[in-house]
């Protein structure tokens, strides 16, 4: 994975927060936390919403820059 740690760490002044399956669980209980409390939305990190018949497109898109996270409905 390249990162652009210039740009997005030094002068945009960026933190990076790494995970590991250790404390798994207790991030979800975390997120459930900021969710509920109305810090965080989900919705600005879904960029696409498609059927799952069109998961060629899906994945198409998320080869593409400005994607975060497709969501393919069944």
């Amino acid at each position: 994975m390249n990162f652009d740690f210039q740009t997005y760490l030094v002068r945009k002044e960026v933190r990076v927060h790494g995970q590991h399956g250790r404390r798994m669980y207790n991030t979800w209980v975390e997120l459930l936390a900021l969710l509920k409390a109305g810090m965080i939305s989900l919705a600005d990190y879904v960029t696409a919403d498609l059927p799952l018949e069109d998961f060629a497109k899906g994945f198409e898109l998320a080869s593409q820059d400005g994607h975060i996270k497709i969501l393919l409905t069944p």
